[in-house]
């Protein structure tokens, strides 16, 4: 029986003032190891990675259940407290197989900042990139791309200097499959940054989705259901092949 591995280390060595005891439960909850390096520093690595941990408490038998996100929460904290002494903070994770097992090699890496956590899994690199190939329209001998509708609407200037609406160029916008595909991109990039995996049809991928659309229209101050109540009466007029 195959044993699968999973060995990582975080960059860089941090300075051994910034570690309070609580930031050691935490991080000591996941497995990860805190050994002096060099002077005043301190290395943080694993040798069995896990994305969960139990820290005990007085109140609960049981202890608090921790996620990957209280870790990284944790260590955004740290960054911040820091005052520019530590400025960032990156983990890198190999995965490995005792045999050749199809899904026993890979790897993955974490940037983190005060204000931002990027994942980027080489499974779900790889699944992305597969995608795109197995789904493309436009072959790799073709000599260019077709253009894009605001290409198109610019390419519509009258000799005269006048210019043609986009609504009549109603027959050359896109199919709702082609609508559905566009999304279908969109989806894969936001679950790559979201969570460093490939989308597969998880209904939470997309609450999450419309949820940050939200946040960010709130801070955009831009109407986030007067546009949802026009985007679902043009897509009824899409449904029905009629113009909005």
């Amino acid at each position: 029986m195959a044993d699968y591995i999973s060995q990582g280390v975080f960059q860089p060595t941090f300075p051994k003032h910034l570690i309070s005891n609580e930031d050691r439960r935490i991080i000591e909850a996941f497995g990860i190891s805190i050994e002096p390096d060099g002077d005043g520093k301190l290395l943080l690595f694993v040798n069995d990675w896990c994305n969960r941990g139990v820290i005990g408490t007085d109140d609960s038998k049981d202890g608090i259940e921790l996620d990957e996100d209280d870790l990284y929460s944790r260590l955004q904290m740290i960054i911040r407290r820091s005052n520019g002494e530590l400025t960032w903070i990156s983990r890198e994770t190999a995965y490995t197989c005792t045999g050749n097992k199809p899904d026993g090699f890979g790897g993955s890496a974490v940037f983190i900042t005060a204000d931002d956590v990027q994942v980027l899994a080489t499974d779900s690199w790889l699944e992305q990139r597969k995608h795109e190939v197995e789904n493309r329209d436009v072959s790799q001998d073709a000599e260019d791309p077709p253009p894009s509708k605001t290409e198109r609407f610019r390419s519509s200037e009258c000799e005269g200097g006048g210019y043609i609406s986009p609504s009549s160029h109603l027959a050359q916008e896109p199919t709702n499959e082609e609508r559905a595909e566009r999304i279908d991109k969109v989806m894969q990039a936001y679950c790559l940054a979201l969570e460093g995996w490939y989308f597969y049809g998880d209904e939470d991928d997309i609450k999450d989705l419309l949820t940050d659309l939200m946040h960010f229209c709130e801070r955009m101050d831009i109407d986030f259901e007067g546009n949802l109540r026009v985007a679902r009466d043009n897509y009824e007029h899409e449904r029905k092949g009629k113009p909005a």
